[in-house]
């Protein structure tokens, strides 16, 4: 019979017969080898059946289909599961879960955050505008009232002055005409209808207003008339409101008046400005408030670009890192399942990796040497 040795694959011819009891030993002259020599010979492999018709349970005659069995016709053939579809890798996983959703989240806080200061900056310059309108009106309304009441002063102290002598009295004019603000000013008038006596335009002097003014209000005349028509009824009452008026310049600026009455008398007066005058102060607080708002933005954008960059090259190398890790034991693994046992693993890591790393090499050595104590038994 023909004896292989295990471990260099030399070939012997031995006769069984010149063997001296169950087996023998003898040693390579090739590698020096121990091998053992069993003096029975394995049983040989009893061939398998060909296969059989299930029906008739004959053999299949060469390049015959087989026969279905009875009760079997229509049955579909039974399929092969289909190979494992590969999922996702570790690294596309690391890369959804720590920079992809993280970049969602932190872009969705950033932007409602942004969005919160933008709201809060706009409601804050709402409100303030609305606070620098009342005071502004509190202002005018407060001037009105102190012109009528020296207008009233004067008139009680010159009983004899009639309202077209208002203009000639220097005096009198300096008092019942004073600026309010910038744009504003004070007139006076006297009540059904609304007829001027003191105004900074001298055309208007003596002439019933409401008619004078209906052509260049336009559109807005009606709101004028909700201010001044008790007056112009003859109701010396105090009115606020805004009408649209036309400046020197042919545009059409939001305009605001305050008639009071000058009491004990069939007078009042009328203080007027343009309501921007009002806001002026608080434009520039809103540009300087918009700069600044848009300062903060750009700088949590970039606060924001910047830390998800950082994240993303941390993620990109740290996930490069641990994959390469696990290509490694995963190559060395697949050398050890065909056999190479004398493959060496190098993977230097201190965490779970490692271990791992660790654990593949006890086990290489355990196959080594379970293989090593097979051979000298045999």
């Amino acid at each position: 019979m023909i004896v292989i040795c295990e471990e260099c694959g030399k070939k012997y011819q031995i006769d069984p017969d010149a063997i001296k009891g169950e087996r023998a030993r003898f040693k390579c002259k090739t590698c020096g080898h121990i091998v053992l020599v069993e003096k029975k010979p394995p049983p040989e492999e009893i061939p398998a059946p060909p296969p059989q018709d299930a029906a008739s349970g004959q053999p299949f005659e060469a390049g015959a289909a087989p026969k279905t069995a009875p009760g079997d016709e229509g049955r579909a053939p039974v399929a092969e599961p289909p190979p494992k579809k590969r999922g996702m890798g570790l690294r596309a996983k690391m890369m959804v879960l720590f920079l992809v959703i993280p970049i969602l989240i932190i872009a969705g806080a950033g932007g409602f955050y942004i969005w919160q200061m933008n709201s809060f900056a706009a409601a804050m310059t709402r409100q303030t505008g609305k606070v620098v309108t009342k005071m502004g009106q509190q202002v005018i309304r407060d001037t009105a009232r102190t012109v009528a009441s020296q207008c009233r002063q004067y008139l009680l102290s010159h009983p004899n002055l009639s309202p077209r002598d208002f203009m000639k009295d220097e005096n009198f004019k300096k008092i019942a005409i004073q600026r309010v603000g910038l744009t504003g000013y004070t007139a006076l008038y006297a009540v059904g209808p609304m007829v001027t006596w003191a105004h900074p335009n001298a055309k208007i002097i003596g002439r019933p207003l409401t008619p004078l003014v209906k052509k260049p209000l336009g559109k807005s005349f009606d709101r004028w008339v909700r201010i001044i028509g008790d007056i112009d009824k003859g109701e010396n009452i105090e009115k606020d409101g805004y009408y649209t008026w036309t400046d020197a310049d042919g545009e059409l600026r939001e305009k605001y008046m305050f008639v009071t009455p000058v009491e004990g008398t069939k007078y009042g007066i009328a203080a007027t400005i343009y309501e921007d005058e009002f806001i002026r102060p608080l434009k520039k607080v809103e540009r300087d408030a918009r700069k600044r708002t848009a300062a903060v933005r750009n700088t949590t954008l970039g606060i924001l670009v910047g830390t998800l960059l950082l994240v993303g090259v941390i993620v990109l190398t740290y996930s490069s890192i641990l994959t390469s890790r696990i290509q490694k034991l995963t190559d060395h693994a697949e050398r050890i399942s065909v056999g190479d046992l004398d493959v060496e693993l190098d993977i230097k890591s201190n965490d779970e990796i490692g271990d791992l790393g660790e654990a593949i090499r006890r086990m290489q050595d355990s196959i080594r040497l379970s293989i090593q104590r097979l051979r000298r038994r045999r």
